[in-house]
Parts: structure tokens; C-alpha cells; sequence
């Protein structure tokens, strides 16, 4: 085998690797969230006032979600059908396992915060297993919807902003 078939295939199975981890931590974080969804309420049965109030609800956790290294950098509201509520996360500590499982312990109570940052730890696993290239994590957006979800936005960090 030559060099560059070698390095061809360790490229391939590094790549592989982090695609595998890539999908098992959005796979976890999507099953956490469905496991939960009973606690988020209803949208289109819910008058605006509630609405309101769901929303400034979720908007509380950006402290607690700051405690986990993220800055909540946004929040986007679509209202529709069903509406969801997006926050714009940016990590800007590291934190190890130990803290993370402390901040979780002490908000068991508030399940849908818990939800967030175990996705938020998902997405920051992904972003660890990528070795190769100039890409980076830029932004961690995680959507509190009917069905939620979780994107990862990586910025090729050679490119000029």
C-alpha cells in the first residue's frame, strides 16, 4: 500500500469514526428530548398568554446554560404551527464531566434544561472528534419544538470573516 493510500485510509476511518459519534450523540440528544416532550407544552392549544409565558420560561435557562460554558448569543421565536423556540448557543468555556453532571443534578427538576445541555454536551463530543481540516464548532442552535432538534454549524476557520 503506498503512502498516500494509507493516508487515504486513515483519513477514511477517522472520518467514519466522527461521523459514527456524530450520530450517536444527535441520536442521544433526540431520544432525551423525546423522552421529555411531554413536558413541552402543546402550542396550538395554547393561548398567547401561555405561549408568553413558555417562552419566557425557556428564556430563564440561559444563565443555567451559561453556568455549562455557553453563551446564549440568541434566541429566534417562530411562531406558527408548531412554533418553536431556538437558542443560538456559543461555547466559550471548557468544563469537565464532573461540572456538567453537578450543573445537572442541581436542575434535575427542570427537564427541558437538562434536555439542552445533555445536547449541548452531544454536540460539543462531535465537535472534539473533529481532528482533521480547519473546521470548528461555531455555533450550537438547539430548537425547543415539537419535534426538537439540534444543529451544529462548523466555520472553516482559514476562511476571512
Amino acid at each position: 500500500m503506498s503512502e498516500k493510500d494509507s493516508i487515504y485510509e486513515n483519513l477514511k476511518a477517522a472520518t467514519t469514526d466522527t461521523l459514527d459519534t456524530i450520530s450517536a450523540g444527535i441520536e442521544s440528544s433526540i431520544e432525551s428530548f423525546k423522552k421529555t416532550i411531554n413536558n413541552i407544552p402543546d402550542f396550538a392549544q395554547m393561548g398567547r398568554e401561555k405561549m408568553y409565558d413558555f417562552t419566557n420560561h425557556l428564556l430563564n435557562f440561559s444563565p443555567l446554560i451559561e453556568k455549562a460554558g455557553y453563551q446564549t448569543t440568541g434566541v429566534t421565536v417562530n411562531i406558527g404551527l408548531p412554533p418553536k423556540i431556538i437558542f443560538h448557543l456559543r461555547k466559550f468555556a471548557d468544563l469537565n464531566d464532573y461540572e456538567i453532571e453537578t450543573i445537572l443534578k442541581e436542575n434535575s427538576d427542570k427537564e427541558i434544561l437538562v434536555m439542552m445541555i445533555r445536547a449541548i454536551e452531544a454536540a460539543d463530543k462531535f465537535q472534539q472528534k473533529i481532528t482533521t481540516g480547519n473546521f470548528k464548532v461555531a455555533e450550537i442552535n438547539i430548537e425547543v419544538s415539537i419535534p426538537p432538534a439540534v444543529e451544529v454549524t462548523l466555520k472553516n476557520m482559514d476562511l476571512k470573516q
